[in-house]
């Protein structure tokens, strides 16, 4: 008899456990980041990752997708090819259904055979290289790529700034993003009648003070320089360049366009030129409204990482709906997106998981970013 009631009171147990599991939250969808929160490129990592928060948090508050919250779960991808596949690897072990990032092309191209073994679409907000486009994989992304920026660089300052003569700088230590950028402002440029003395081509990791770099600007004779590197580096290169006394035009990538280049450039960062494919004073309400809320949430300035952060989380929340919240589904989801509305600009997935955008021409004015042409593809 004190068996059949220790029996009784064990089932019993065991159906109000099932009954509360039953009634409790749902099971959340998982969602990866993969960036550089540390280092010399975390102005992008840091950004991104608070973006995706938000939109995190915006799509929990609405109801989650299919009424299942999103939990970030979120990785460091530190700086060699290596660790961006270990951290990959981690998200993959986690369950997520899928990774947002990583944030640059070099770590990216060293993550995607990874998270295609482990059946993981990666969906970055910042890695724009040429060499991922119009092709059918697991990686997508939000942002234009590259090329499309440098040839209007180049078109900018061939017809708006007159110039017929630069040298461009190649940051070697994300070649893959780096030098299809330099190569395809080249071309454009000298297809314009313009000239490029020479292509100086660097490992940041090793530039020191950039010191050595602006010396052979100076040899070189340079009206203007090109340089596709990093916020860090290039407010670096321009401090040296002032210091030297050196007046040149210093022209560079949206990859420098953030917020660590006026923290660090100070006076010298006045004057730079950019070509991206963000607007940071866009009267675009949406964006507007992401620009006070993230403030108000973080305390800084949102740059083109944190605005595309937040995209990708749209974009993935729309897509795991329309996978039915199988993340299995969720490749053939994302690359069957119909237009999405963005913040920045509207936006729409081809079947290769690339995007179109606008390019624009950004000027550093006072310590802000300031949109000066919008110049469309030739």
């Amino acid at each position: 008899m004190r068996h059949a009631r220790t029996a009784a009171r064990i089932l019993s147990a065991i159906l109000l456990c099932v009954a509360l599991a039953t009634c409790g939250e749902p099971e959340p969808l998982r969602v990866g980041f993969a960036g550089p929160l540390e280092g010399r490129f975390s102005d992008l990592g840091v950004q991104g990752r608070n973006g995706l928060t938000m939109a995190l948090e915006d799509i929990n508050a609405a109801g989650g997708v299919l009424g299942r919250p999103l939990l970030l779960l979120a990785r460091d991808d530190g700086p060699t090819p290596e660790t961006a596949q270990a951290a990959v690897l981690d998200l993959a072990k986690e369950g997520v259904a899928a990774i947002v990032g990583p944030m640059t092309s070099v770590q990216t191209l060293a993550a995607l055979p990874v998270a295609e073994e482990a059946g993981v679409p990666l969906l970055s907000p910042t890695t724009s290289t040429p060499l991922l486009s119009g092709k059918k994989d697991g990686f997508f992304r939000v942002i234009p790529a590259s090329t499309t920026w440098a040839r209007a660089m180049a078109r900018y300052c061939l017809e708006q700034d007159g110039l017929r003569a630069v040298v461009t700088i190649t940051d070697l230590d994300n070649e893959p993003y780096a030098a299809p950028y330099t190569a395809a402002f080249a071309e454009r440029f000298t297809a314009g009648g313009g000239t490029v003395l020479a292509d100086l081509r660097v490992h940041s990791s090793q530039a020191g003070d950039w010191e050595d770099a602006a010396r052979q600007l100076r040899a070189l004779g340079a009206p203007a320089v090109h340089a596709t590197t990093s916020a860090r580096d290039l407010a670096a290169l321009a401090r040296q360049l002032r210091h030297q006394g050196q007046t040149l035009r210093i022209y560079s990538s949206m990859w420098a366009c953030t917020s660590e280049l006026l923290q660090a450039g100070g006076k010298a960062a006045e004057g730079i030129l950019f070509a991206v494919s963000h607007s940071a004073d866009t009267p675009r309400p949406e964006f507007q409204r992401f620009v006070a809320r993230y403030r108000e949430r973080f305390g800084w300035e949102p740059n083109f990482a944190a605005a595309f952060g937040y995209e990708c989380g749209l974009v993935l929340a729309a897509a795991l709906r329309g996978a039915g919240g199988d993340p299995a589904r969720l490749p053939a989801a994302l690359a069957g997106l119909t237009e999405l509305p963005g913040i920045v600009a509207p936006l729409r997935l081809d079947e290769f998981g690339d995007v179109q955008r606008p390019a624009f021409i950004v000027a550093v004015a006072g310590r802000e970013f300031t949109t000066i042409a919008t110049v469309a593809e030739p």
